[in-house]
């Protein structure tokens, strides 16, 4: 009898792109309906595909894609985060400047994955990953490296940087109240004001 009667699941390039395409049908799934409406049929017939199998093939269980799901929004953001920090160049206050604008742009812009993050945390589907740090609760590290490297330069003032990083990032994220409660909500305005908020606030 051969020993390979179970294959194991290999990821190649076919199966990362089944797996991006299971995890995007159940972002819009979860935006649209919440973790009650990702039942594994609901995904697969979201996702164009021929059996709910396909899921568990790719996917331990639903906790497994739950945590799929979120590490693969705040990986997209963090790497956006990262990308508009480095291009505003070395400037501290600049560097500040555009993690705000981006945080806001990013969510006005990837309004379904926001929904869907939230409406994990929100049903405490997303426990599960408290222990691996993937919480929007906590602003990155990209975060507190700028408030530190400001400080040490003497273009912010002294201040608490785990504190202050928490009321920047908590108030950037409330974008999605804005646009959750008005459709009209304008993304530059909201980032005009708070940036206004936080320069003055960390400034010597």
């Amino acid at each position: 009898m051969s020993s390979t009667r179970f294959p194991q699941r290999r990821r190649t390039s076919a199966g990362e792109e089944r797996r991006r395409q299971i995890v995007e049908a159940t972002i819009r799934l979860l935006a649209r309906h919440g973790p009650a409406g990702t039942a594994f049929t609901s995904i697969a017939s979201e996702a164009a595909l021929s059996s709910p199998g396909l899921i568990s093939y790719h996917f331990t269980d639903k906790t497994d894609l739950m945590s799929q799901v979120v590490e693969h929004i705040l990986t997209r953001l963090e790497s956006s985060l990262a990308a508009r920090v480095a291009e505003a160049g070395g400037d501290p206050v600049a560097q500040l400047r555009a993690y705000l604008a981006e945080l806001v742009r990013y969510q006005d812009t990837h309004r379904d994955e926001v929904a869907a993050v939230w409406r994990l945390l929100a049903t405490g589907a997303a426990e599960g990953l408290a222990g691996r740090g993937r919480t929007t609760a906590l602003p990155p590290t990209l975060l507190t490296d700028i408030l530190r490297d400001g400080q040490q330069r003497g273009v912010f003032r002294v201040f608490d940087v785990a504190v202050m990083a928490q009321a920047l990032h908590c108030s950037a994220e409330g974008y999605r109240e804005r646009f959750l409660t008005d459709g009209h909500a304008d993304a530059d305005a909201f980032t005009a004001e708070l940036t206004e908020l936080f320069i003055r606030a960390t400034a010597p």
